[in-house]
């Protein structure tokens, strides 16, 4: 092992005196056959490894050798330093657990199988303990429980895997108000790994694109590793993001990859510029959002499908007065492993609006932990009308339970013709009729759910809904997304009200009757009026009374009546 490895993995400064000489200089040879054999694979990934620089960040293609940078990285940190801690941090923990955990081709059991670590597992709570005493953690960070379960726990690195799928504004409290104040005692190192996504903000945006600049000073929030940029900074020095890049050709364990990933770019006549050519093989940053399901991300450019809420004590939700009444409704996705997601909206008639309210999105959540979570949510907001529930698999009990024992206004969800109100939804926010409050939950998961297809080929999401093949991709989550489709096929927001007149039908008797009324006293008042406008002045445009004109035209008196 190198002097630098050795710098970047910990071991210059360890202090576990328990351990033994054989035992530590055993580790240090697993850890270093571990780096030689991702050095040998992939150079570009092992330069990300062991880079010294405390904010690193990798952005790859998929297939391109990212799960087993990650694992060897972990592995490597705790072989190479007794006592140390490596944690790996994913949004999805039970993704996580599949990849990492549960015999995955990259995971964790299988990389210490084929270096003969003497690994010990804790399968419950996902950690491992290395020979010399070193540990590691697998953890969620999907919501604020699993967020505090990480606070306070003190790493030689943290690696934050699959960084596309977090919500821009947890990523940047996991790693500004987390980690960073806690990796400062045992010099740890903060590690980004992923590919690219269809979010072009946020701190893996900012860490791995040169397009993205600080707006005050107009610089780029990273460097590329080992180097210094045109105004003399680098990673090191000036504690910035260290960006390493390797697309799908430099994962040489598999060649045939990228020979079947140039095979695909043949057969589907992909330009060099096409955005699945660039973000699922290269490894890079490219716009499109075709592939996306809803489209809040185009209209929010227009400025039409955003509110910013100004909540009063006699208003909590803030919304707008014109629109009253306004009325609360909810839709509730529920999940255990995968979070349970409510989103509350409110619906005006007289605006033809449907305005998003809350939301929140949380796992691991009992039938009394919704109950609870809903009473608080009328306890601020008011009365809900009705909160529309998915009912599927377990979800008819927890219904009835909601429904009868803690009385609260749920009914189970219509979920059929998903995809048609889906396109109902799209054509509400072209209208400008749906409002949504940026920065939350559901925000997050209208810029982030797509189709699962990999092509650009023209008319492919076409093809794939006529033959009944068209799906979201089930990899990124949508629970808030589908709990917002329950209520809103439920909104009566689209049905609205219009001005009642006493005014009777055009042509109908009645009209007539009323018709003739109006005659009536139209001429009553011209024969009142007759002395005012007497015949033969000198005026000039003087009209003649109306009878006058009445009795000149009395033989086309039918003809002037409509209808006749």
């Amino acid at each position: 092992m190198s002097l630098a490895e050795e710098k970047a993995l910990g071991r210059e400064d360890e202090e576990d005196a328990e351990v033994s000489e054989e035992v530590i200089k055993r580790c240090r040879a697993r850890g270093k056959a571990i780096l030689a054999d991702l050095k040998k694979n992939n150079p570009k990934a092992h330069a990300l490894a062991v880079d010294r620089a405390p904010f690193s960040a990798g952005l790859c293609a998929r297939r391109a050798g990212k799960t087993y940078t990650a694992v060897a990285t972990a592995l490597a940190t705790g072989e190479a330093k007794p006592g140390a801690i490596s944690i790996v941090i994913s949004l999805n923990l039970k993704q996580l657990r599949r990849l990492y955990w549960d015999k995955g081709p990259s995971g964790i059991q299988k990389v210490a199988k084929k270096f003969k670590l003497n690994l010990s597992y804790h399968n419950t709570y996902l950690t491992w303990t290395h020979e010399n005493g070193s540990v590691g953690y697998l953890l969620g960070a999907n919501d604020d429980d699993e967020l505090e379960v990480i606070r306070g726990l003190e790493a030689d690195i943290y690696v934050i895997d699959e960084c596309k799928s977090f919500p821009p504004e947890r990523l940047r409290t996991l790693i500004v108000d987390i980690l960073v104040p806690q990796r400062n005692s045992r010099r740890g190192r903060i590690m980004l790994i992923g590919t690219p996504g269809h979010i072009f903000a946020g701190p893996f945006y900012e860490a791995t694109c040169r397009a993205a600049v600080h707006s005050e000073t107009k610089r780029p929030f990273c460097v590329t590793a080992n180097t210094a940029d045109q105004w003399g900074r680098d990673a090191l020095k000036d504690r910035l993001w260290s960006l390493h890049e390797w697309s799908l050709s430099d994962n040489s364990s598999q060649p045939w990859l990228w020979d079947e990933a140039l095979a695909a770019k043949a057969l589907f006549e992909w330009a060099d510029d096409a955005p699945s050519w660039l973000r699922e093989y290269l490894g890079q940053w490219a716009s499109g959002a075709d592939g996306l399901v809803f489209r809040w991300v185009v209209e929010m450019a227009k400025g039409k499908v955003t509110w910013v809420p100004k909540p009063t004590d006699d208003n909590p939700a803030g919304l707008p007065e014109e629109g009253a009444p306004w009325r609360l409704i909810g839709g509730l996705d529920f999940g255990f492993e995968a979070p349970t997601a409510f989103v509350l909206c409110a619906y005006s008639s007289k605006l033809r609006q449907l305005r998003h309210v809350f939301d929140f999105s949380k796992s691991h959540m009992l039938v009394d932990d919704v109950a609870d979570a809903l009473k608080q949510v009328q306890e601020i907001y008011g009365p809900i009308e009705k909160i529309f529930c998915d009912a599927g698999n377990l979800g008819k009990m927890i219904v009835h339970t909601l429904l009868v024992k803690h009385g609260l206004p749920v009914e189970k969800a219509d979920k059929k013709e998903k995809k048609d109100y889906i396109e109902l939804i799209n054509s509400s926010f072209s209208r400008g009729e749906i409002q949504i409050i940026d920065n939350t939950p559901l925000s997050h998961q209208l810029r982030t759910v797509a189709w699962k297809f990999d092509t650009d080929v023209a008319g492919i999401k076409d093809k794939l809904a006529r033959k009944g093949r068209l799906r979201e991709d089930d990899s990124i989550p949508n629970d808030s997304t589908d709990a917002f489709l329950y209520l809103y096929r439920g909104s009566h927001h689209m049905f609205g009200t219009t001005e009642t007149s006493n005014e009777p039908l055009e042509g109908s008797p009645e009209w007539f009757k009323k018709w003739e009324k109006a005659q009536l006293a139209k001429a009553r008042k011209e024969f009142a009026d007759a002395p005012k406008n007497r015949l033969g002045t000198n005026q000039i445009n003087q009209r003649a009374p109306g009878f006058v004109n009445a009795a000149l035209a009395r033989g086309k008196w039918k003809q002037s009546i409509p209808f006749n």
